[in-house]
């Protein structure tokens, strides 16, 4: 409890439990660029006028949400044409509960209780009437995150009864007495009253609510407008000076019962109980990694809450979704990034579970594919196998899935031998097949396949490898060096020219054709680079270069089209990049080129894009997957400017990977630290901490504290497991040496403390 508290008090000093009343957005934005230059996460890129976050226990078919007005909001998401394997909840109708007075309320607040506890309190006025409503999931608080591996048997996520709490309290702040209306504006396929009961109604077969405030007679049902979204006055209340009036709502589900409304202390108990939960009884990996900015932290440990809250059973297997709003959907890329952040938070019991439910999504020919003509995805998903066996050095799991990791490594061959990848005149000769592009490229010849079923065969020589497995290591090489040698002769044929002179690899295939030359050679084509489709689906090649590393470090072409994804960073909105996805501003791909720059020796800019990507966040510490350019001072209403999902588990995944590879990076043999330290952890006093922390190298344990005066640092790090690990390097360039090159080498084998000067 002191510990949630401290955070709430240190939250409140550097301003970021955002009080965004709806008129004075505004003003909140138009103080952007006096806050622009504190060094603290905080919302100053979060244009929208709401958010969602997640209320429900982890492994419940139906996902629970609310928003920055404190509705409940429930079953969202597909319903229909799903492609992840999902045999779960057939009865899935949208419900919505909003509490508001007649005469409508100003938005003052909303927050959750903590972000390792989410009970939704939220906070409005009418005149001189401030509300308070509080929204928690109540009973039964029965999920337990010690369930793993086996005994996730007969655990699948059915439907199971539960009951939801929205407390709310008025409190006259006036001289006079005040009358107030409640009302409740509900959303559901089959809202209608009890007949018996003034106190009860329902809103779907398996939705039936309790209040303690009587329903102010059946005409509030008669004189609905809309026969599937009731809104029904309550029964009035006159409040005097001073006083406060409270009601309950309970929301029973799927089964749960109670035989009279929940009164106020009963509901107090009710939140007690549920912040005890959430406190003692759910152990997420919540400290793996620590950082001193809180705002930072807040995005961290709101992404592991709500990944595992975002979670399915399915076929006794982890399947960690990518949202509730929108998609509510598996597809291998999202999976793959989930799964390498469960390994880099230690849950490699969830991950290696989570890999199983991928291969549920293996054809007959030996492709995995969830998402139609996304070929790319058996690409993926033989980097994610190659990957999970190294950050849990298992090579007994890597073997046991050998069948099917080879299986997906031949249908990359078949696949750069099928349709139009056989025809010699068509440009994607012997590469991948016309598909999904995504971020922007529909279904055309493209290059997004095709960096990812290059990343994926490179893997899979890798794995070979690494298993002593040389016949196969010796076919893959070879169809590698093949299918390389293809495709750098493709992209140096489409290779396309910026207005700064950058030459670039376009995401799509194919040009004006030159001469007689079949139709199979082009003139590269000028681009502006305020054209969105220079920068469109680009988002593969990112991932190409790091981690897939099909480009050599001084690549010509590679290097000229991250050029020219420079010339689509937005400084207006931290240096993010624009027009990589299907709206202007997808964070995940501005993770992907951070990537890349750390990858090629550029820490510092990585951690100021991370830091941009943090301030994308949400009042609630989460993500919208997309959103729109806007005017100056602009604020969209989150229907129309969010798009995708929310909360983004997929954003979230790929927010803890970087932050773990801004601190620790693989290179090879060699395990680089701090090379992407963000310079606003290093003020006096400051701790950044990682513990045990995944690496291919075994579990980090590493310590970086500063000095209370700010001039020294000590760096201490443990020992690691592999020792395939040569050596330990620590970037000092920038912070402990003015040397930008300055490094020190440790040995991984023994347990090492360094003791720093800092320069200022």
């Amino acid at each position: 409890m002191l510990r949630d508290l401290f955070r709430v008090m240190v939250m409140l000093i550097i301003g970021v439990i955002f009080r965004v009343p709806a008129d004075a957005q505004k003003a909140s934005l138009d103080s952007n660029a006096a806050r622009a230059n504190l060094d603290v996460v905080d919302h100053r890129y979060y244009f929208m006028d709401s958010w969602m976050g997640a209320i429900g226990l982890p492994d419940d078919p139906f996902k629970t949400l609310v928003d920055a007005d404190g509705t409940f909001w429930t079953e969202q998401g597909k319903s229909s044409l799903r492609q992840g394997i999902y045999p779960l909840a057939v009865y899935e109708s949208p419900l919505k509960i909003h509490a508001d007075l007649r005469g409508g309320t100003k938005r003052v607040d909303q927050h959750m209780y903590s972000t390792r506890v989410p009970i939704s309190i939220a906070h409005k006025k009418q005149g001189d009437v401030i509300v308070e409503e509080t929204l928690f999931m109540a009973a039964p608080l029965d999920w337990s995150s010690a369930a793993i591996g086996a005994a996730l048997k007969g655990k699948n996520s059915l439907p199971q009864p539960r009951q939801f709490i929205l407390m709310t309290e008025y409190t006259n702040q006036g001289s006079t007495p005040v009358k107030i209306t409640p009302v409740l504006d509900v959303m559901g396929p089959t809202p209608g009253p009890n007949l018996d009961d003034d106190k009860m109604f329902d809103l779907s077969p398996n939705t039936f609510c309790q209040t303690s405030l009587a329903i102010d007679g059946f005409q509030q049902w008669e004189t609905s407008t809309d026969m599937y979204k009731p809104k029904l006055g309550l029964k009035k209340l006159t409040i005097e000076p001073g006083q406060k009036a409270r009601w309950v709502l309970t929301i029973n589900r799927t089964g749960y019962k109670n035989a009279k409304p929940i009164e106020w202390a009963e509901a107090e108990k009710l939140k007690s109980d549920t912040i005890a939960y959430w406190q003692n009884s759910v152990a997420l990996p919540y400290d793996v990694i620590q950082v001193p900015d809180p705002g930072y932290q807040n995005i961290l440990e709101t992404a592991v809450r709500e990944t595992y809250q975002m979670r399915y059973i399915i076929n006794d297997l982890p399947a960690f979704y990518l949202g509730a709003r929108g998609y509510n959907e598996y597809w291998v890329l999202d999976g793959s990034v989930v799964d390498e952040a469960l390994d880099v938070l230690g849950r490699n019991a969830d991950a290696g579970g989570f890999m199983d439910y991928m291969l549920l999504h293996q054809h007959p020919d030996g492709r995995v594919q969830a998402l139609t003509l996304h070929w790319k995805e058996t690409g993926i998903a033989l980097v994610a196998l190659y990957r999970h066996a190294r950050m849990t050095q298992d090579k007994k799991w890597l073997r046991t899935h050998w069948p099917q990791f080879s299986r997906a490594v031949a249908a990359i061959d078949k696949f750069r031998h099928t349709g139009s990848s056989a025809d010699p005149s068509a440009p994607n000769y012997h590469l991948s097949p016309v598909g999904f592009g995504d971020g922007g490229v529909m279904v055309e010849a493209e290059y997004t396949n095709n960096h990812w079923l290059l990343a994926g065969l490179k893997a899979a020589v890798d794995a070979a490898n690494w298993l002593g497995e040389s016949a196969d290591a010796q076919t893959w090489a070879a169809q590698y060096a093949d299918y390389i040698d293809a495709f750098q002769k493709a992209i140096k044929r489409d290779a396309r020219i910026d207005t700064h002179g950058n030459h670039y690899i376009p995401a799509i295939m194919g040009g004006k054709p030159t001469g007689a030359t079949g139709g199979n050679e082009y003139t590269p084509t000028i681009v502006n680079d305020n054209d969105k489709e220079s920068a469109s689906g680009e988002w593969a090649f990112l991932l190409g270069v790091a981690p897939g590393n099909i480009f050599e470090k001084d690549d010509p072409l590679m290097l000229g089209t991250l050029k020219m994804m420079e010339a689509h960073e937005a400084p207006e909105q931290g240096g993010i990049i624009e027009g990589c996805g299907w709206s202007s501003f997808w964070t995940a791909c501005s993770s992907f080129y951070a990537r890349d720059l750390l990858w090629l020796g550029q820490g510092h800019k990585a951690a100021q894009l991370q830091y941009a990507v943090a301030r994308h966040s949400s009042p609630g510490w989460n993500f919208c997957e997309e959103t729109p350019r806007l005017k100056p001072g602009e604020v969209i209403a989150f229907e129309r400017g969010c798009g995708g999902d929310m909360p983004d588990i997929f954003n979230v995944a790929e927010f803890i990977r970087l932050t773990g590879q801004l601190l620790a990076l693989e290179r090879g043999q060699e395990l680089h630290l701090l090379e992407g330290l963000p310079p606003q952890w290093l003020k006096p006093g400051m701790v950044t901490r990682l513990n045990g922390m995944g690496t291919v190298f075994g579990k980090l344990t590493m310590e970086l504290e500063v000095s209370a005066d700010g001039k020294k640092a000590s760096l201490k790090v443990e020992p690691l497991s592999d020792p395939s690990c040569q050596k330990v390097v620590v970037h000092l360039g920038g912070w402990a040496s003015t040397d930008a090159s300055a490094v020190r080498q440790i040995s991984p084998r023994r347990e090492q403390k360094l003791e720093l000067s800092l320069i200022n």
